[in-house]
């Protein structure tokens, strides 16, 4: 049934629509930690990947919930957003972190 869905709504090739649920689901598993964590930053994130609209800050805002995701499950408090990305509490030390990503022509 969903293979038949996949398979019409992709031209026949449910395996992209797999890997599409696949995704769907580590950014919603992800997401999720966010939230638990500190749900101020998960509505943030939230936002800003709805509002992304060149798909250029799409995958900013993709890289961004990927990392702060992986700080939140090595333990690490994410205190604050926006600028820089992200305030990291260490022990008694904090720590901005600002993500970014490079995009050279031809790849």
């Amino acid at each position: 049934m969903v293979h038949s869905m996949w398979s019409q709504l992709l031209g026949g090739n449910w395996m992209e629509g797999e890997i599409f649920l696949l995704r769907l689901s580590l950014l919603c598993r992800q997401l999720g930690k966010i939230k638990d964590a500190n749900p101020g930053l998960g509505q943030h994130l939230c936002h800003r990947l709805v509002r992304a609209k060149p798909k250029e800050i799409f995958w900013g805002a993709r890289f961004e919930i990927t990392a702060a995701a992986s700080l939140v499950s090595k333990g690490i408090r994410i205190s604050g957003y926006e600028t820089p990305d992200f305030t990291l509490e260490i022990g008694e030390e904090t720590v901005g972190v600002e993500a970014t990503g490079v995009h050279p022509d031809g790849v």
